[in-house]
């Protein structure tokens, strides 16, 4: 097992149980305390404060001037020790003490202070009138009596030490004070315990006896991230304007569906407007009266062609009634004289003056709305030509976030926008938390470790703040949890344990013991009401608003949009490059092992790649360690993984599987139908009545048994209980077993599912990218996907990302499978669809197979 790197901090708060000891740890050595008590004494409002400390100090380590209580000047010597003063005295009845160890050589000082005299620089001799023997440690009464009573000066001598030291902090210099009371030790302590024992995925992959002894603790075994941004140039087009041609002249009816389909288009930008202007409220408004108006020109052309209509109907009944006077109603048709239909009328609408003035002004107000995201988008755009030399200075600037509002409205919106290939990639270090002050939006696909980098960089931070190395104090929370029951305010959600209250009234107060809060926010995805995440984001602004001492750090799925986010700049995690794999695998493994797992890499090929996202990574080197062998791709390296846990090792050589009476291919069935039940319901947490349900749905011949059944799945690390909530132990694997769940002998929950993905339900993204790996029959697979997207009714604007994302599934799954001319046939007919709902792709993205 490889040695910590940081055992110093891991045993801190263990090794220093009291303030003093805390307090004493301050000084590292003799002459950093001589110089601190010197600023102290100056701060305290004493004159002349010297240090004195020297081969000819003649005892004195420090000397000042202070008045007297009839205010005259008087002249004081301090010794100054930073190790605790000890050694024996011992008492002779008659007579005075003996003294031993350090306690001699302090009243030795003590003695030389008073016996020698302190030059005034003006060739006079002063006299010390008093002593004080400083020391950051507590010292005995023994000790102190022993002193004065060997030197027979008790009154001139005076010991200020451990507490009494530290009390002169708390009065006169609070602020050097990180420790001043056991607040912000508890809160550090409760916060590293929590982290370090709560984490569901590093307990499931370290500490599982399937996997034998793990390497380190999985903060030592963590490898710190780079972040990335890409920027694009964005351009708005032109088409965006509202012309109100259909209110003058002839007009057919494909003229007012083509102005209704045009104020359909400008409404959908002005419903984004959230993300790019403080009007938001006014130009959301405006695009519903957009949207009435098309609806009133809609109307009106009906009437229209109705009045028409009828007069033509009125002009046949005459010409047929003239040309046969004896025909019976009806039984003649004249075939000259066919009503035309609606597409070949032409009408004129005639609105009255109101509509005109009304469309005149809608009109201006659209220019102008247009106009300040044609300016947005011109920054934008000049913020992604532009090179960058600080990165870190780039990622708080007021155009990076204008980019940032630009680039997501693009991806709500993409048919309002044009789009170039990557113009240049930011990039950003580890330590991009210590360089950057800002609030951020940290990004991330499934298994870029978003929750892992939260946790480390919390312990880190507090760590650090132990230490003096930093003055960040972390806070961090989960969002998952939030998901349900009432919010309350951000002070309420956010800090609501009572260390942190009383740490941020320090703060407030101007004695704390940091300059600020890093308040980690973990997973907004993984709460599936957008109006919750609206609420959720909305308090942590709150906070870092009305608070500027709060540096908020959010973390996302990629595809998380939300316009309450604008005030955020983003970024994202960046996949692992081959040094931070080789640091991973060299954490995991053995120096001996390190050659054969990247020979055993090598050899598979397709999971090459794999190994640049954390999550997967780590499960590889957790299975090699294992088993000495990788899976060929993810989808197997999940099933293997899953099978492992529950109780599979009897599949490899030499490996004993726990016998617990329930068997391997029972637990994963109930947690299949459980992973298929949450994600139906758009949730991560269970209840023990959806577990009972899963298991009567299921596998019903255990229920009698089903608390034991889920004591020992619960044991197995795949489902954990937090206060009495079930939840899987990475939103992943409740993805890949729901994906498994979709397969039914009816096809109905696969067409269901891919039917909400295809509408713009995310939820389903990564269940979906599994579900079409899971069968070997990859063309099938992807001719069926293609058949349904084109028979969907979904009107998204990203339909055929959407398909592609899934089809890339396939390709990364089945490397030798080649797109078949059916399937070629289908992606045209789909990219014709994706264009009629402004879809079409606006630069030269890779297709599916390139």
């Amino acid at each position: 097992m490889k040695p910590s790197r940081n055992n110093e901090t891991e045993q801190l708060f263990e090794r220093y149980s009291t303030q003093v000891e805390l307090f004493a740890r301050e000084f590292r050595d003799e002459d950093q305390l001589r110089r601190i008590v010197a600023d102290l004494f100056g701060k305290m409002g004493h004159s002349r404060v010297r240090i004195t400390h020297s081969s000819g100090e003649k005892g004195k380590d420090i000397v000042f001037y202070s008045e007297g209580p009839l205010g005259e000047r008087r002249l004081f010597a301090c010794v100054v020790k930073n190790q605790p003063i000890t050694g024996r005295s011992d008492d002779h009845r008659n007579g005075a003490p003996s003294l031993v160890g350090e306690v001699q050589t302090v009243a030795n000082q003590i003695q030389s202070s008073f016996s020698e005299p302190l030059a005034d620089g003006r060739g006079n001799d002063e006299w010390v009138d008093s002593v004080y023997v400083i020391c950051p440690h507590e010292c005995s009464i023994s000790t102190i009596d022993s002193v004065k009573t060997r030197l027979q000066r008790s009154g001139q001598i005076t010991f200020i030490c451990g507490s009494q030291l530290m009390g002169l902090f708390v009065k006169y210099w609070p602020e050097f004070l990180w420790f001043e009371s056991s607040i912000l030790v508890s809160y550090l302590s409760a916060l590293r315990k929590g982290l370090d024992e709560d984490y569901a995925l590093a307990n499931l992959i370290l500490k599982n006896p399937y996997l034998g002894e793990s390497p380190a603790s999985w903060a030592d075994l963590y490898v710190e991230p780079r972040f990335h941004r890409e920027l694009r140039l964005f351009g708005l087009r032109q088409d965006f304007k509202l012309s109100l041609d259909v209110l003058s002249g002839p007009q057919r009816l494909s003229n007012v569906k083509s102005f209704k389909f045009t104020a359909s288009r400008i409404s959908s930008v002005l419903a984004t407007s959230p993300m790019w202007t403080e009007n938001a409220d006014v130009f959301v408004q405006l695009g519903k009266q957009i949207g009435s108006l098309a609806d009133e020109i809609a109307a009106l052309w009906k009437k229209r062609y109705k009045d028409y209509f009828s007069k033509l109907q009125s002009d046949a009944r005459q010409r047929r009634n003239r040309s046969s006077g004896f025909a019976v109603s009806g039984a003649f048709i004249d075939p000259n004289n066919v009503l035309p239909s609606e597409q070949e009328v032409i009408v004129e609408l005639r609105p009255p003056e109101e509509l005109l003035t009304r469309a005149d002004e809608l009109r201006f107000a659209v220019d102008n709305a247009m106009d300040q995201l044609r300016t947005q988008t011109s920054i934008a755009a000049r913020f992604a030509d532009t090179p960058k030399p600080d990165n870190a200075a780039a990622l708080g600037s007021a155009d990076f976030l204008t980019y940032c509002r630009v680039a997501e409205t693009a991806a709500l919106i993409p048919q309002a926008f044009s789009e170039s290939a990557v113009s240049q990639m930011l990039i950003f270090d580890e330590a991009l938390l210590e360089q950057f002050a800002g609030s951020v939006l940290i990004t991330g696909a499934a298994g870029y470790g978003k929750t892992t980098f939260c946790r480390w960089h919390a312990i880190h931070d507090a760590n650090r703040l132990v230490q003096k190395q930093t003055s960040a104090l972390p806070v961090y929370r989960a969002l998952h949890p939030l998901s349900r029951g009432k919010l309350g305010t951000f002070e309420e959600v956010f800090f609501p344990e009572e260390e942190l209250k009383k740490l941020i009234q320090q703060q407030s107060a101007g004695q704390s013991p940091f300059s600020h809060i890093r308040l980690y926010l973990d997973g907004l995805d993984e709460i599936t009401s957008v109006e919750r995440q609206d609420q959720i984001v909305r308090l942590a602004q709150q906070a870092a608003s009305q608070w500027s001492f709060v540096q908020v750090i959010l973390t996302a799925r990629d595809h998380v949009n939300n316009p309450a986010l604008s005030w955020l700049p983003r970024i994202r995690l960046s996949e692992l490059n081959d040094d931070k794999i080789r640091s991973l695998a060299s954490r995991w493994l053995g120096e001996d092992e390190v050659p054969l797992f990247f020979q055993r890499l090598q050899e598979s090929g397709n999971i090459t790649d794999l190994m640049r996202i954390p999550l997967l990574a780590t499960l590889i080197l957790a299975v090699f360690r294992k088993t000495k062998s990788v899976p060929p791709n993810k989808t197997r390296l999940y099933t293997l993984f899953v099978e492992l846990l529950c109780g599979g090792w009897d599949f490899y050589k030499n490996v004993q599987r726990r016998n617990t009476g329930f068997g391997m291919r029972d637990k994963e069935v109930v947690l299949t139908r459980l992973a298929g039940m949450l994600q139906h319901d758009h949730k991560r947490d269970a209840t023990e009545s959806d577990f009972k349900a899963a298991i009567k749905n299921s596998m019903n011949a255990i229920a009698p048994e089903w608390e034991q059944f889920l004591q020992d799945t619960i044991e197995d690390g795949l489902l954990q209980r937090i206060s009495g909530i079930l939840t899987y132990s990475h939103l992943s694997f409740q993805e890949f077993l729901a994906s498994r769940d979709l397969r039914d002998h009816m096809g109905q929950r696969p067409k269901q599912a891919l039917g909400w993905y295809l509408k713009g339900d995310d939820w389903w993204k990564e269940t979906l990218a599994f579900y079409v790996t899971l069968l070997d029959r990859p063309g099938e697979v992807d001719e069926w996907l293609l058949k349904r997207a084109l028979a969907s009714s979904t009107t998204v604007p990203d339909l055929e990302d959407r398909v592609q994302y899934l089809r890339r599934a396939i390709k990364s799954a089945f490397p030798a499978y080649n797109e078949t001319s059916a399937c070629t046939g289908l992606l045209s007919e789909l990219s014709h669809k994706a264009l009629k709902y402004g879809a079409g792709r606006t630069q030269d993205e890779p297709t599916y197979g390139q």
